[in-house]
């Protein structure tokens, strides 16, 4: 095996790395008082995207009934997503 791993050496699996500081700046460009719905909605969108590290359809799954709002800002996911355990689906 070790003259496979010579051969074929691991590679890391992202090769290539975005920076987000670029996105924060545009972001930050749109004035919220301006914008409409659509463009308020994305902004958030994107803003949650960048702060939590969700997938898409995490985000997607928030309801607004599922909001709690207090001292900090609590988001309850409700729905099952695709990397959800189920109990019965823990035994082998």
């Amino acid at each position: 095996m070790k003259g496979v791993s010579r051969i074929r050496p691991a590679v890391s699996r992202y090769s290539i790395a975005w920076d987000p500081v670029i996105s924060i700046r545009f972001l930050y460009l749109w004035e919220t008082s301006k914008c409409n719905l659509k463009d308020l909605t994305m902004k958030l969108g994107a803003l949650l995207a960048l702060c939590t590290g969700q997938t898409i359809q995490t985000l997607c799954s928030i309801e607004l009934a599922n909001i709690i709002w207090g001292d900090c800002i609590q988001i309850k996911l409700t729905a099952n997503l695709k990397t959800t355990i189920h109990s019965e689906d823990t035994s082998f």
